[in-house]
Order: C-alpha cells, then structure tokens, then sequence
C-alpha cells in the first residue's frame, strides 16, 4: 500500500514525503509543480487537486492521503483561486478517497483560521466564516467545513492546524521565511508587536505521521508553539545571526492602512505581492485560540525550541545564497 502526498513538492509536503520514507513507507506525490530531489523510490504525478481525473489516478491503490496541497501564500492577484484550490480542490480529495476506500487522510489547514477578533465572543466558541480575516483564511475554513462533513459521513479524516512554519529547504519562501529573510536583509525597518506561534517545519511533518496513527476523526490538532511577542523572536534572530533587528513598532492603525494602500497596489497595478498583505495585518490583532484544537503534545511529538529553529532557517537562508548581508555569528 501507497501513501500519497498532494503537495508533496512544498515546503510542508517535502518534508512530509521524507518523514513518510524515513519510516520505510512507499510514497507517492501529486504536485503542480513538483521539483526534483525527492527520495529515492517516490513516485512523481504531476497534475492539479482541481483535476478530478488526475486526482482518482493518484488515489489508486492508496492507503492514506496527507493533503497537503494548497495556495498558502496571504495575497494572489485572483482571490478566486483560493476558493478553487484550497476549498473545492479539497472536496475533489475528499470524494476521491472515498471511492477509493481511503483508510484515513490527513488535511493540513492553517492556524490562521484560530485566530479571532478581540470582540469575539469566547475563546472556545468554533469559528464562524464571518470571523475570518480575508479570501485565504475563508477558503480554509471553508476547507476544514468540507473535512468535518467527511468525517460525520463516516471518512477517517483528521486536520492539522500549523502555525507559522520555519526551517530548512522553503525552496518558494512561504511567508513565514520571507518574513525572516526581509529582517535579515534589512528591507523591513519597522514591525508591528503581535504574538508570534512558530513551529518547526519538521516537527509539523512528524505531527502529520501522527495525526495519521493515532489522530481521531473529525478532530483538529493545533500544530504551533506558545505565541511569543514578535520583538523576543527579532531578539533571537540578532542572537543568532548577529545582524541588526528593527526597533521601530508601527502602530496599527498605521499598518492596516499601509496594508490597504498596498494591496490595492498590487491587485491593480503592479501584480506583484504587497510586503504585507492585508490579511496577514489583521491577523496581528487576533488573539490565538488554542483551545479550539488539540496541542501537538496530545500527538506525542516534542517540540524543537524556537532558537535551534531560527538557527537552521538563517543558516538555509545563508546558504542558498538569499541573504545580502554579512551575518557575523555565521561567518
């Protein structure tokens, strides 16, 4: 039997593919776009979750999906593709493992959609689509909505709900590492103080492996670590890297309306990503709500702590050439 990983060419979904063939498990990937490098013995299918054909082919002879696959970035040019990627390519997994008689899948959601406003009613209230910052946020909510019927029609389905990701190998610089990297290379001055959940990208990976064991159906298991002030994770970056951090915090009135201003740029006339997208902005005054899935401990998988997780990202970052300054801790 076969585990197939939608996505399996991203950043999760590589090392999701090496945890799998780690434990001897025979792999195969549904991506887009897939890349090259992938352990030996993986096998390749190129092709869209929005593709119904292609995705049944995927689905024979499988045991278990991890779907992973999904536009992760905060800003696209056509917010219609969120809705058709994320949401509908989900329930074209889902109906496909069904017919295949999938014994369980594992779909990877996004601690975004935990985050409420500071009005919300009670921290342990279920998100509502209303609650939902912008386009991204709804299309995986609308995601998970698709998941929670799969599993009360009798589908073994399981959500992870990752925070921030960071570590090595973001060969397309999700935004969490591109976050990283604009500090490191001076090209962000100034930042808005908002509680950080970051988690290692490789603990993520092991939470997939196990939400997949011992994960029970119709649940969502929050993949993150505590939340910490973004200005103690700057801390952490200079100590790691030696650079020099921004001190400057931005109101944010003023962020939100930079965030507009700049967006609106973007979808009109440059079609170029805004450095800080207005979803991620509103994200930064919504409190996280952890209670509303189960921790990655309740998983038995520990937690990296924090710095040796920024340490390997700059390092990678360094590495492959995407840092412009000299890092003084790493030369």
């Amino acid at each position: 039997m076969t585990d197939l990983v939608t996505g399996g060419g991203g950043f999760i979904g590589r090392h999701v593919v090496d945890a799998l063939t780690r434990e001897g498990r025979r792999v195969r990937v549904l991506d887009l776009a897939p890349g090259s490098g992938f352990p030996e013995g993986v096998e390749i299918i190129t092709g869209s979750v929005t593709d119904p054909a292609v995705v049944r082919r995927a689905m024979a002879g499988v045991e278990r999906v991890f779907h992973v696959a999904g536009i992760a970035s905060l800003w696209i040019r056509n917010k219609a593709d969120y809705d058709a990627v994320n949401h509908h390519g989900t329930e074209i997994v889902l109906q496909a493992a069904a017919a295949a008689d999938v014994e369980r899948l594992v779909h990877t959601s996004t601690g975004a959609i935990l985050f409420y406003p500071l009005h919300h009613r009670a921290p342990t209230d279920l998100p509502r689509l209303q609650d939902m910052p912008g386009p991204y946020c709804r299309s995986k909510f609308l995601a998970e909505e698709a998941c929670m019927a799969a599993a009360r029609r009798g589908q073994h389905v399981v959500i992870v709900n990752p925070t921030l990701p960071l570590g090595p190998g973001d060969r397309s610089c999700t935004p969490p590492t591109r976050m990283i990297r604009d500090f490191l290379n001076g090209d962000t001055p100034a930042f808005v103080e908002f509680p950080v959940s970051l988690v290692d990208v490789r603990d993520v990976a092991l939470g997939h492996l196990q939400a997949a064991a011992v994960g029970r159906p119709g649940r969502r298991y929050f993949l993150g670590n505590p939340p910490v002030p973004l200005s103690r994770v700057l801390a952490l970056l200079a100590d790691v890297s030696g650079a020099t951090m921004p001190r400057v915090k931005v109101p944010y009135p003023v962020a939100l309306a930079a965030g507009a201003v700049s967006e609106l740029t973007a979808d009109l006339i440059t079609g170029k990503a805004p450095k800080a997208p207005l979803t991620g902005v509103r994200l930064t005054r919504r409190p996280v709500a952890p209670l509303l899935a189960r921790p990655l401990s309740e998983l038995g998988v520990p937690l990296r702590p924090i710095s040796d997780t920024l340490t390997n990202t700059v390092a990678w970052l360094v590495a492959e050439g995407h840092i412009r300054r000299s890092m003084p801790r790493l030369s």
